[in-house]
């Protein structure tokens, strides 16, 4: 026997041979897949970090020169946890300022806690009891299209 002679398949065993390799390539390429996008409900689902407060008109509270369109950059103390849970409901944490008549006080001592109901409305938004969020990747925004004391958006960042 000679050790460099050809292996020779008859036809039909080449065909199911490559055959089930196409089979077993496929299988392996939709196995591995990732094309399915997580429900919005998994998107919502977490902690999340108050990261602007975007006001209408910038403004210098913290009169440091420069005025911002982002609140916590005016009111470096105040903080915002978000926890929407699995089972349909959500709190917030919130260190408050206070409001002196027209002048923001920069103090945030006190620390509040509420807490509701969540849903997914049709469009794939986060309904918070009265307030939709649109869910972008990491993040949670609510546009307010009436102002309310000049806030016009509000972002949340995923923990």
């Amino acid at each position: 026997m000679n050790s460099s002679s050809p292996i020779t398949l008859p036809r039909h065993r080449i065909k199911v041979l490559l055959a089930s390799l196409i089979i077993l390539f496929s299988t392996f390429l939709v196995a591995c897949s990732d094309d399915e996008a997580p429900s919005p409900e998994s998107q919502a689902i977490g902690t999340w970090m108050l990261a602007e407060m975007n006001l209408v008109t910038p403004q210098d509270i913290n009169q440091d020169g420069t005025p911002s369109s982002n609140l916590l950059r005016e009111i470096t103390c105040m903080e915002a946890t978000l926890e929407v849970l699995d089972n349909n409901t959500w709190t917030l944490a919130l260190k408050e300022f206070r409001v002196d008549g027209i002048t923001i006080i920069d103090d945030c001592t006190d620390l509040l806690t509420t807490n509701g109901s969540w849903d997914i409305t049709e469009a794939g938004n986060l309904l918070l009891t009265d307030s939709e969020y649109e869910i972008r990747s990491n993040q949670l925004i609510l546009e307010r299209s009436q102002t309310i004391l000049g806030i016009s958006s509000i972002v949340y960042e995923k923990q």
